[in-house]
Order: structure tokens, then C-alpha cells, then sequence
């Protein structure tokens, strides 16, 4: 995506992106880009995008000169250029020239992890995406008092008051200093300082915020004191598998998942963005839950988006929301998701079902934290934490186009890789175990080596949703309290060396993958009513529970009775 890099007399103080189709600069607040200063118009310039163009126009009676030259027509913008307005210097970057920077990003990037310890300490960590290691870090405030001296302050808590009142968190003898003078927060981004309506202004490297961030370094003051943010590197420290086998309703005593479970647990407490990658069935919702469960958030909204189940006309409004009469149909304001969740937690599901044209939109809320309604033209401040989940190749998609590299970073802070069922077959008699406790609390089961080992030799294409699924089934054709191989029957048949190979051939050539290829349809029509006949039997011919032993609605349920010819009784006849 193309950007703007914002500087004033030659330093360097934010990044703005090119996500829209035009960016308008100038002293009013109503503009996109807000530049201070008296040589600066209300409405100094409008950057516009036509295709892949961007092209700049100047508004203003003081002028807007391009490379050190006045802009007389509107002029294309080239990578590199520098348009400067008053003292202000705007860079401007294609897609392809911030490309190398994304790498770099992607490669160097920390997220800052704080956690309460005892003792009152906060303890940040540098966690990288797949590693079994953090670093410890000390997040301190050097001060330097006007009438004090220097002193150093251990930030003990996500948030910290800076004023001259008593009851601040950093108490400044400052006579120019407000009572509630500024805020720091600590984030993933690093610190957030918001400057509290002061009367004489929060200033960052000499420039006068309202809110920023710092990476670390920066000089604040606050009337004539002081502050500098730095973090102080530790050690490493060993990440250990979770000591046991449950986890926030997850079962596993595999190494892999108890590593996940210590992973989870560090990063819960942050509000990073963070990407679930696993195979489908694998139980990436769980895990994001999980990770709002433990977070602060955890009393605070929580919703869940599929991005794959939602139309593509649909699915903007849903996340964004809408304002009246935006589209026809839109006889009243909605809001989206993000608004809805507030101060919580949103679960994007499929993100890589998500369209092209609104992961700009996205990219936006996870850098900035605001968001336009459909048909609105205001920015509004929103408070979430987006966790994100899919089964795709996200790098595939980039390199086809398909999802964007920005984005793609944006969400790889820190990523949760979740095994597939076939890779810790160890897990199989716990969680076999754990279903038959769940689908069958009244009935004693058990079983035999026999299923036990036809359970450990399947492939597991649909992971943990396939084998509850199959031990609902064996529950359902069981005769006794032992449940043998005979009682286990596979919907998608055991993947041999043949059929793994066939799955990277082409589809036109490739081998049969489910059971309704592999079967004549008159032997799989017998199969599928005897396996009906005998939950039917069973569950005493009680619809509802053979319809969820069976995976399907009782609407389905009946319809298929009826298709294979099976009795219904009066009552259900009526239905």
C-alpha cells in the first residue's frame, strides 16, 4: 500500500497510509491529514488516486511545492518525491517501494507482552512468532523535574497519570505542568501517550501531540520537565510446556499443544493482534476465545465473524456497520462488529475469505483503531482487540494477489500455528475420551485396543470436529459398554500413500476423495439408512437426539427417512 512518511523540519513523526481514494491536507480538522502552522490553509491539498495513480493538487494560496519546485497543475507523484507545505515535509512511497520496508518490518518486529508479576512489577516481553523463548524487558520513565533533578520510575502498571496533583501516578513539581497533564499507556505499539486537555500542551521531540506513540528514546515535556520511554533489555527465558492436560476447555498431552497452551497463556494478556493458522476441525475458535478468556477483556464483548459465511455485500456493513439510507434497505444505523465489541474482542474466522477491497479497511482498524461506517464521513474511535484465524496459505494468497502483503504483516504479529490431529496422534485417547464422557454421561464406555489402533492409523482430514463426530457415531452403534473397530466408521476414507499423493496432482486426474465417489450409489444409500435404522433404535426413536448423534438437523433427518424409506410414526408425519 502507498503511504505518506510525515516529518517537520526534517523529523520524522508518523506514517500515514493511501488507502482511499484521496487524502485532503490542511489546518482544519475536517481534513484527513491535519497539518499545524499559519502558513498552512485550512484546505491546503488533495491527493487523489485514479487507477494505481496518485496524483497531488494544491488547494492552498501559500502553495504547495513538489521536489522544491511550486505546484501550478495538479502533477502524478512519483516514489521518492517530497511535497512540502509550510515546514512540513510529506515523502511519498509507492506499493512496490514499501514493499522492502514490510520484509524489514516483518523481520525485526517486537510485540512488547506485559504481565502482572508479584511484587507489583509489570514484565514485558519480546516474543517472536515461533519461538519457545521471550526476552524480559523493564519498561522504565527517565523524568528530569524541573525542580527535582533526574529519577528514574519502573512502570508497574499498564497506565500511568503524569501530573502535578497529589494523586498522579508520576507527581511533577511543575508550576507549568496541569494537574492531569498527560497519560501513558503501555501497548504492543509500545507507549501510547495522550496528552489530558492540558493548558500548555504535551510536546514529542518538539512537536505538539494529542495522542502518538513511542517506540522508545523519545523526548516528552511537559512545561519544563522531561520524560524519556526506554526499555530495558533481560534475559532470555525458556518457554515451558503448560504443566497440564486441560486448557480453558482444550484437551491435549501432546508436547506441541502444551507448548500452545504456555504460549497462550503469555500473550492473553495484551491486546496484540494475533493470527490462529491450523487446519480445518483443528479448533482455532477455541483458542481465540481462550485468549479473550484470559485477557483483561474477558467481562467485555466478544464476537465472532466468519468472514467466509457472510456475502460480499454483506459482510462491510457487518464489520463496519452503516448509517441511514446508505444503501436501499438501510432504513436505519447499524453498527458494525467492531463498534458492537467495544472495549472487547473481535474474532475474525476465515480471514482469508475476507475481500480484496475491504482489507484496506481492516489494515486501517488495526493500525489506527477507527473505522467509517458505510455511507458515513466520520472517523470513529474504537477500542478492540482483532484476532484472526484461517486454514488457507496466507503467503500464497499475497504472492497470487489474492490478500494483501500489508495486511498480511499487519496480522502476523505474532502467529499460534495449531497441529493437525495427524501429527499428535498422542492426543487421540484423551480427547476420545473426553467425548465419550460429553456425548454419553449416563452409559459406561470404554474401548478396545482394536478401535483404539483404528483410530491412531486414520489420516484425520477433519481433525478434532471429525473424530467427535466419529465417536458420536460409534456411541450411536455400539451394542454394549466396549466399543470395538466394527462400532468406528470413517465418513472420508483413511488417506494412503496414494491418495496423499493424488491430493498435490491435478483435480481432473486426481484420485476419488470421499466416500460417496468411492461407493456405488445403491450400496451407499443401504449404508446410510441402516446407520440411520440403528441410532433410530438407539435413541428410542427420539428425533432430536438421533439427529444430533448424526451430525445433520431433525428437518434433514426427516427428509432423508423419507427418502430412504423409513416408518414415520403419526407425529411425525405432521411435522
Amino acid at each position: 500500500m502507498a503511504e505518506l512518511t510525515v516529518y517537520q523540519k526534517n523529523k520524522k513523526f508518523f506514517c500515514v497510509p493511501l488507502d482511499s481514494s484521496q487524502l485532503t491536507i490542511g489546518r482544519s480538522s475536517k481534513n484527513d491529514l491535519i497539518l499545524t502552522g499559519d502558513q498552512v490553509s485550512r484546505h491546503h491539498a488533495v491527493i487523489e488516486k485514479m487507477n494505481t495513480v496518485f496524483w497531488l493538487r494544491d488547494m492552498s494560496t501559500a502553495g504547495t511545492f513538489l521536489n522544491d519546485h511550486k505546484l501550478v497543475v495538479p502533477t502524478q507523484l512519483q516514489p521518492g518525491n517530497t511535497i512540502a507545505i509550510a515546514d512540513w515535509q510529506l515523502v511519498f512511497a509507492s506499493d512496490s517501494s514499501v514493499q522492502a520496508a514490510e520484509t524489514e518490518r516483518k523481520e525485526t518486529q517486537i510485540t512488547k507482552l506485559t504481565e502482572e508479576l508479584p511484587g507489583d512489577t509489570t514484565q514485558i516481553l519480546k516474543f517472536e512468532p515461533d519461538a519457545l523463548f521471550y526476552k524480559q524487558l523493564k519498561p522504565c520513565l527517565i523524568i528530569e523535574d524541573a525542580k527535582n533533578g533526574n529519577r528514574t520510575c519502573l512502570v508497574k502498571k499498564n497506565r500511568l497519570v503524569v501530573g502535578s496533583a497529589k494523586n498522579c501516578d508520576i507527581l511533577l513539581d511543575d508550576e507549568f505542568v496541569s494537574k492531569y497533564h498527560a497519560e501513558f499507556r503501555l501497548s504492543d505499539l509500545g507507549f501510547h501517550v495522550v496528552d489530558l486537555d492540558s493548558t500548555n500542551g504535551t510536546f514529542v521531540n518538539n512537536f505538539k501531540i494529542k495522542e502518538c506513540y513511542l517506540k522508545g528514546g523519545e523526548k516528552i515535556e511537559l512545561g519544563n520537565s522531561r520524560i524519556v520511554a526506554v526499555f530495558e533489555e533481560g534475559s532470555s527465558v525458556t518457554l515451558d510446556p503448560f504443566h497440564d492436560n486441560h486448557f480453558c476447555g482444550i484437551y491435549a498431552q501432546s508436547h506441541s499443544m502444551r507448548l500452545l497452551f504456555s504460549k497462550i497463556q503469555k500473550i492473553a494478556a495484551t491486546d496484540m493482534t494475533t493470527l490462529i493458522v491450523g487446519e480445518t476441525g483443528s479448533g482455532k475458535e477455541m483458542v481465540a476465545r481462550a485468549l479473550h478468556d484470559l485477557s483483561d477483556r474477558r467481562h467485555k464483548p466478544y464476537l465472532v465473524i466468519n468472514c467466509g459465511a457472510i456475502t460480499t455485500t454483506l459482510i462491510e456493513s457487518e464489520l463496519f456497520g452503516h448509517e441511514k439510507g446508505a444503501f436501499t434497505g438501510a432504513d436505519q444505523r447499524h453498527l458494525g462488529a467492531f463498534e458492537q465489541a467495544n472495549a472487547g474482542t473481535v474474532f475474525l474466522d476465515e480471514i482469508g475469505e475476507l475481500p480484496l477491497e475491504l482489507q484496506s479497511k481492516l489494515l486501517r482498524v488495526l493500525e489506527y483503531q477507527t473505522l467509517r461506517r458505510v455511507g458515513g464521513s466520520q472517523d470513529i474511535k474504537i477500542n478492540v482487540r482483532i484476532i484472526a484465524a484461517t486454514h488457507r496459505d496466507l503467503p500464497s494468497l499475497v504472492e497470487h494477489k489474492a490478500f494483501r502483503e500489508d495486511l498480511f504483516y499487519r496480522l502476523y504479529v505474532i502467529c499460534l500455528k495449531l497441529p493437525p490431529l495427524r501429527e499428535r496422534k498422542e492426543d487421540i485417547p484423551l480427547l476420545t475420551k473426553v467425548f465419550i464422557d460429553k456425548c454419553s454421561p449416563d452409559k459406561l464406555l470404554y474401548l478396545d485396543q482394536s478401535s483404539i489402533e483404528k483410530l491412531k492409523n486414520h489420516s484425520w482430514p477433519g481433525n478434532v470436529r471429525e473424530l467427535k463426530n466419529t465417536i458420536m457415531r460409534a456411541i450411536a452403534f455400539c451394542q454394549s459398554n466396549i466399543i470395538t473397530a466394527s462400532d468406528i466408521e470413517f465418513l472420508l476414507p483413511h488417506k494412503g500413500p496414494a491418495i496423499e499423493m493424488a491430493e498435490n496432482a491435478d483435480p481432473a486426474t486426481a484420485l476419488p476423495q470421499t466416500r460417496e465417489e468411492v461407493m456405488a450409489p445403491e450400496a451407499l444409500r443401504a449404508q446410510e439408512k441402516s446407520r440411520i435404522e440403528g441410532v433410530l433404535k438407539t435413541t428410542n426413536h427420539d428425533k432430536t437426539r438421533a439427529a444430533k448423534l448424526l451430525g445433520m438437523g431433525r428437518s434433514t433427518l426427516f427428509r432423508k427417512m423419507k427418502s430412504l424409506g423409513i416408518a414415520l410414526d403419526d407425529t411425525d408425519k405432521q411435522e
